[in-house]
């Protein structure tokens, strides 16, 4: 066989016995140094850097302890095969001990056990450097990978800070309605969105929106929606907008001119304080919006087809009068992934009889769902409720 590096190092060979074993594996094709004295060994081993060294103890002029321990210091690796006459015997257990691989009794009744024995020892330190080797090109992936997180996580937290400062107070009154919210990200940024302000007309606007997928893909959408929100928010007369079904027909389309791999589901409301009355659109918004009173509580109806999919959807509007006092509860069906009813219908059974209870805020609801105890959310979850109080 050929070596890669093609080196063998044979320490003390008179003639004899190891004398026939060099022999045999220089005619074996191997290049084959042999160095009688332990200190040109190591220089050796220093500067060429071989693939087996075997350690003769024929004469007993090295001290083979001394040099095995040395050669250990200074490649760990490197195979040490013993040499052993039968007179030696004796050496060959704490010889091993100290780290030989492997020996041989002289004299050699059988070249072919030579030839295995050696072929073994360098097949073993050509696997080791090989491992040895993807374990440093593994580790260096390692390290990139975990600065590349660091620096991914860095630029998460700085967009959090963003996605942050585009949500709206909370809670915020105007006109004697509160506005409040909570949002718990499955990761550090979210694709449910919240908005709520009131319109140039005095009526106020409210939505819910979840966007499909987790993380950053989905948060860049709430930025989208954002900005889509200042425009209704300033622009809505301009844009002649006369509905919420119309409102969700003009997001659709310019979500749609975006070209995104996500889409939105939404529920929109308009309240109208002087006419003490609620409009209000669904796209594809689930659970249903629970409306509270100190009568009842019943989800609205639902309905619509999810923004940023379809050019043809179509939305309707749907109108219902307000009592004097009422509470409005959403949330983003990352919610019914942490709760332990078996079906939808017993989730969504369960969320009605907590606000029919009178768990209305933001904190009684987080507090009955273990919201704030939950690990690894496997969902975005947000909870957001609009309360007129008497």
């Amino acid at each position: 066989m050929s070596v890669e590096r093609g080196e063998l190092i044979v320490v003390e060979p008179t003639t004899g016995a190891d004398e026939a074993v060099t022999r045999f594996l220089k005619d074996s094709g191997y290049d084959v140094i042999v160095i009688p004295a332990e200190a040109d060994c190591l220089h050796r081993i220093r500067e060429s850097k071989p693939d087996l060294v075997l350690l003769s103890l024929n004469d007993g002029s090295v001290d083979a302890m001394s040099l095995l321990q040395d050669v250990r210091k200074m490649d760990s690796d490197l195979p040490v095969i013993v040499l052993a006459p039968e007179h030696s015997a004796n050496q060959i257990v704490p010889l091993l001990k100290s780290g030989a691989n492997d020996y041989l009794m002289l004299p050699i009744a059988d070249t072919a056990l030579v030839d295995h024995v050696v072929k073994e020892a360098i097949r073993s330190r050509q696997e080791i450097t090989r491992r040895k080797k993807s374990e440093r090109e593994l580790e260096k992936r390692n390290r990139v990978l975990v600065d590349n997180l660091k620096l991914l996580d860095r630029d998460q937290r700085a967009a959090f800070n963003v996605q942050r400062s585009m949500m709206p107070e909370t809670p915020y009154t105007v006109k004697g309605v509160t506005f409040a919210h909570k949002i718990i990200p499955s990761l550090i940024l979210s694709g449910d969105f919240i908005d709520y302000f009131e319109l140039p007309d005095r009526r106020l606007l409210f939505f819910i929106a979840d966007v499909s997928g987790h993380g950053a893909s989905s948060a860049f959408v709430t930025v989208l929606l954002k900005s889509l929100s200042r425009r209704l928010e300033h622009e809505l007369g301009d844009l002649k907008l006369a509905s919420t079904s119309d409102i969700l027909l003009w997001i659709n389309r310019e979500l749609l001119q975006c070209d995104l791999e996500q889409h939105v589901t939404m529920f929109l409301g308009v309240i109208d304080k002087n006419k003490r009355s609620l409009e209000y659109s669904n796209a594809a918004h689930f659970p249903g919006v629970m409306l509270s009173s100190a009568e009842d509580t019943v989800f609205l109806e639902i309905g619509g087809l999810p923004l940023g999919l379809y050019g043809s959807a179509q939305y309707e509007s749907r109108k219902v009068d307000l009592p004097e006092t009422f509470t409005m509860v959403m949330f983003s069906d990352g919610v019914f992934e942490i709760m332990p009813q078996q079906t939808l219908k017993a989730k969504e059974e369960y969320l009605l009889s907590l606000v029919k209870s009178g768990n209305r805020s933001i904190e009684s609801l987080t507090d009955h769902l273990g919201l704030d105890t939950v690990k690894d959310v496997p969902d975005d979850i947000a909870v957001f409720t609009v309360v007129k109080a008497g």
